[in-house]
């Protein structure tokens, strides 16, 4: 591991969890929302998709859509990371290249079964 990687997990680091709308779709904007509030309060890096089954759960166009807007959502220098994980290896592959997870660096990938 690089200086540069082993930096990305230094301080306070949050899973968010991915809000949902009153209707039960995913709320991009908000998430990304709730990123930027707990970055203004001294959380140094986030995990977008990441939490419990939420990498499995969401269709790729979701995943990339809550991904894109909470790298948009905090500063720069804030790491990003991304769960990415998929039922198969296949689908994980095909998750990963899209411009949001290219812009991040890391992703978080579960082993498939």
């Amino acid at each position: 591991m690089t200086d540069a990687q082993q930096d990305v997990f230094t301080g306070v680091g949050v899973a968010l969890l991915t809000l949902l709308t009153s209707k039960g779709e995913v709320d991009a904007e908000a998430t990304g929302a709730l990123a930027a509030d707990l970055v203004s309060r001294g959380v140094q890096a986030v995990l977008a998709c990441g939490t419990t089954g939420e990498p499995a759960t969401l269709t790729d166009a979701e995943r990339r859509e809550v991904i894109a807007a909470v790298r948009a959502a905090v500063p720069a220098g804030i790491p990003v990371l991304a769960g990415t994980g998929a039922p198969t290896g296949r689908l994980r592959r095909a998750s990963v290249p899209h411009a949001p997870c290219r812009q991040l660096g890391v992703s978080l990938a579960r082993r498939p079964n």
